[in-house]
């Protein structure tokens, strides 16, 4: 298995940093962290003491996306050592994860905290903090 797993989203912008997020919750037990990138979520499993099998990665995925709320509305493949999540109403997502609060345009607002930043990459090493403890 590689040192770093991609989850790709189709259908949808929006749903990577929550997704990551969740996830991360799930991975910290194995060392490994999730991060957003545009269009996908990286799994680094790079310093992780236990390299979960891709049916447990597959696990893991399901139950973000079912805590999120999303996991009737996205459909789930395997492709390789690639994980393809395919949103079939983008809609029904979007209000999920909260994407219809009334929030400025090109805001991105941490899914643990009210922390809001424009620069997407400001907000993932925010929320790298809330998972290292600092």
């Amino acid at each position: 298995m590689k040192d770093v797993v991609y989850i790709t989203i189709d259908g949808i912008r929006g749903l990577e940093v929550p997704l990551a997020a969740r996830l991360t919750e799930h991975l910290v037990d194995l060392g490994a962290i999730a991060v957003a990138k545009e269009g996908a979520v990286a799994v680094d499993l790079s310093v992780s003491w236990s390299r979960p099998s891709p049916t447990v990665l597959l696990g893991l995925l399901h139950n973000a996306l079912r805590e999120l709320g999303v996991s009737e509305y996205c459909r789930v493949e395997v492709d390789g050592e690639t994980l393809r999540v395919f949103v079939t109403d983008p809609d029904s997502v979007r209000i999920a994860i909260g994407g219809d609060r009334s929030q400025p345009s090109g805001l991105h607002v941490c899914p643990h905290c009210s922390y809001t930043t424009p620069y997407e990459e400001l907000l993932r090493e925010h929320v790298k903090l809330h998972y290292i403890g600092l």
